[in-house]
């Protein structure tokens, strides 16, 4: 019998899908996550183009999945912290659209 031993916490951030804006907001603060002992450390976050059904995962820890596919994984302690670059480039790309469609 082997026995199961668990490893040190670590940290990822959460997100929330926004329907008013349509995007993910990303929590304040980081949420603490379990493993075992000889698992690695994974984080995920939504991609800049996700929605509901392309990023589906709540606690922000672990692997995506395959089903995830605006999905992207990390493997340090709180690596799934957003960029303001990519929360501003989500935030503008439906206003570029629609003056895109104006020209």
């Amino acid at each position: 019998r082997v026995a199961i031993t668990a490893g040190a916490d670590f940290k990822c951030y959460t997100y929330t899908y926004n329907a008013t804006s349509k995007a993910f907001a990303m929590s304040t603060a980081a949420s603490a996550c379990k493993r075992l002992e000889k698992t690695a450390i994974a984080c995920n976050m939504p991609k800049s183009d996700a929605t509901m059904t392309t990023y589906t995962l709540k606690t922000g820890c672990g692997n995506c999945t395959t089903k995830d596919t605006a999905c992207e994984s990390c493997a340090k302690d709180s690596c799934n912290k957003a960029s303001g670059a990519i929360r501003v480039a989500t935030l503008l790309a439906p206003i570029l659209a629609v003056l895109i469609n104006f020209l």
